[in-house]
């Protein structure tokens, strides 16, 4: 246990016995007054510093604030006839307003929906009970680097890809919206965790080499591991 700075206590409820209480849970009995003095100071000062952790205003570091865009980050979930492989979790159509670069200008993206897209919601695959407001998915507050870095190159992002629950299946059929299906056979698996964006990325070179409708598709989809790193 770490603190920073030694508490007075006086705003703790955190009593000796509270203390004895636990040390005897622990197998601890022979804690002398002196003792136990000590560690009710360094209790009572982790417990003022997670406080103030806690109290504190939770702080975006400004590189990671949604950059501008040329229209309202709107997001909806597609129809079945532009997602026919259940690979978009959402879909929307962001361009930097004011670009740095042209490298992939021209290019669409995906972001596999365990990165933050400012103004989306997040879902990491899992069922919408599973989160604290339970009526809602989160909304994102920033934009993750990777997708600053997209929009800053002139891409534009055209939704988030269906992920694996949790991220954490190398299938493709464990998403809270249902199984992702391999563009070339209905039914199989696309591989995981970053299944829609595997498919989205496999049905546009079909859509390329072999024509015919393959829903909403894109040139590059971003996968990522559980930490949306």
């Amino acid at each position: 246990m770490s603190i920073v700075a030694l508490s007075d206590g006086t705003d703790s409820k955190i009593a000796e016995k509270d203390l004895r209480e636990v040390a005897s849970q622990l197998n601890v009995s022979s804690l002398d007054s002196q003792d136990a003095k000590d560690y009710l100071a360094l209790l009572r000062s982790f417990e003022a510093v997670m406080k103030s952790i806690k109290d504190a205003p939770d702080y975006t570091p400004p590189d990671l604030l949604p950059q501008s865009t040329t229209e309202p980050r709107n997001f909806w979930r597609p129809r079945p006839d532009d997602n026919p492989f259940n690979a978009w979790s959402y879909r929307c159509e962001i361009l930097s307003a004011s670009p740095t670069r042209d490298l992939l200008a021209g290019y669409t993206v995906a972001i596999k929906d365990n990165i933050s897209v400012g103004g989306l919601p997040t879902t990491l695959g899992i069922p919408l009970s599973l989160f604290p407001n339970a009526n809602f998915y989160p909304i994102s507050p920033i934009d993750a680097t990777v997708v600053s870095r997209i929009l800053a190159a002139g891409g534009t992002i055209k939704g988030t890809s269906t992920c694996e629950s949790f991220c954490a299946s190398p299938l493709s059929f464990t998403s809270a919206t249902g199984p992702v299906h391999n563009p070339l056979l209905h039914g199989y698996t696309t591989g995981g965790s970053s299944s829609g964006s595997a498919a989205l990325v496999a049905a546009n070179r079909l859509a390329l080499t072999r024509g015919g409708s393959w829903g909403q598709t894109v040139n590059l989809a971003i996968g990522s591991d559980q930490a949306g790193s």
